[in-house]
Formats: structure tokens, C-alpha cells, sequence
């Protein structure tokens, strides 16, 4: 079966055009694996990407950890998978990240009992159209090579704009403001780490934060596979 895919519709890279797979081994390289991850407010470093006690601001995001920075071909594999609707491009991407790289999320995950893993939604309408989540590959791959089970009890209840496309960081919060809802479910004091595409100004994820922790989430984190920096 995926041979056959593969003879009418071979894979090319996405960095150089090479016939075989998204990504080479060549371009791979290219990427700005993040060996040291930053607290999301002031943007230096902290372990794990977590939130310094003294930027913690409305009950948001307790941490941010990304697999690479949001750099030209980060951008172009992010912009394959959600507007050309290549979405096996993540799995061969993720096949070939670095061990190092991948080690800081293993070690993370120790430090943290009962986590959850969360996709952040798409809107059904949007999802609808697209026909499926861009970032459920990514929830996929932590959940195995993490070992952690992964829930669905946040929902979107508003079509919000995209926020690529909101340049200022307030209107971004406005954005996204009462446009989730969290079904109920016995996550008391539990751990939830949420999973996106890209985190820049994080305004979708502490959004999602602040309504988890109204019903009584203790911690809740962010794993999204590139970061950048608004």
C-alpha cells in the first residue's frame, strides 16, 4: 500500500527537493534543534521551559518546551502539513530528531506525576474542512515515546480568527478569549500538557490554561514542535 503511494506520489523534501522523503538528512540538520528552552514571558532560560515564579501571570502556562526553533524550514514543514494537507509529514520528520533533542522531553516527563497529554482543538468547522487536527501527529508522538495516555476534554467552541495572521500580541488574547470550554472529567490536581504546532506568543495555550485550572488542573504545560519569539 505505501508503496504504491510512494510510486504515484513520491515524497520530496521539503528543505531541497530531494526525491524519498519530507525531509533529508542533509536538511534535518538545518533545523534549530532547542537544547535550552526559555520561560515564555521574559524568555530566558529556565529548566524544562518553565514559567520563572515571578512572570506567572491569570493562571496560565506553568511551562513551554518545543523541539525547534520557528526558523525558515520550520516554517515551511508547519505550513506543508496545515494548508497543503500533507499530515505524514510530522512522522517523517520526527523520525529523524536527534536523541539529545528528544531526551529533555523524557527527562521532563519523570519529574511529573499522572500527566495528561491534550491537543489543542481546531474549531469543527475548520477541522471540517482541513479533515483533521494538524497537531494530533504530534500528540501521537509524545504520547509514545513518552508513555503518557492522552485525553480530549477541551473543546473550541468559537472560530476564531488564525492567529498567524494578528500581528499584536493583545489582540491575539482577545483573539481566543472564552473560546474554549473543558468538558467535564476527574482531573483534580492533575497534570496537563497541552500540544500545538507553533508557540510564539502562547496566547491560545494560556488561554486553554486559565480554563483548566478554574476546574481544578494544578499544572499545565506546553509541548508544541516549534518555538518562536513575539
Amino acid at each position: 500500500m505505501f508503496f504504491l503511494l510512494d510510486l504515484f506520489f513520491p515524497r520530496f523534501c521539503i528543505g531541497c527537493n530531494t526525491i524519498g522523503r519530507y525531509i533529508c538528512k542533509k536538511c534535518i540538520n538545518k533545523l534549530d534543534f532547542l537544547k535550552q528552552d526559555r520561560c515564555m514571558y521574559c524568555f530566558k532560560p529556565n529548566f524544562y521551559g518553565q514559567t520563572h515564579e515571578g512572570c506567572k501571570k491569570n493562571n496560565g502556562l506553568d511551562g513551554v518546551m518545543s523541539l525547534c526553533g520557528y526558523d525558515k524550514l520550520a516554517r515551511k514543514i508547519v505550513f506543508s502539513v496545515k494548508y497543503r494537507l500533507q499530515s505524514a509529514i510530522y512522522k517523517d520528520v520526527l523520525s529523524c530528531f536527534p536523541k539529545e533533542t528528544i531526551k529533555k522531553f523524557t527527562d521532563f516527563s519523570k519529574t511529573v506525576l499522572y500527566p495528561y497529554l491534550q491537543t489543542i482543538p481546531l474549531h469543527t468547522k475548520r477541522q471540517k474542512i482541513r479533515g483533521f487536527n494538524q497537531s494530533d501527529e504530534l500528540t501521537k508522538f509524545f504520547a509514545e515515546i513518552l508513555n503518557i495516555p492522552v485525553i480530549n476534554i477541551v473543546e473550541r467552541r468559537k472560530d476564531t480568527k488564525p492567529q498567524a495572521l494578528i500581528k499584536k500580541k493583545y489582540e491575539r488574547i482577545l483573539n481566543v478569549k472564552e473560546a474554549f470550554y473543558i468538558k467535564k472529567n476527574n482531573v483534580l490536581n492533575k497534570t496537563i500538557i497541552l500540544v500545538d504546532d507553533v508557540c510564539t506568543s502562547a496566547s491560545t495555550a494560556n488561554e486553554v490554561a486559565k480554563e483548566l485550572k478554574k476546574i481544578g488542573v494544578k499544572k499545565v504545560y506546553l509541548f508544541s514542535f516549534a518555538r518562536g519569539y513575539r
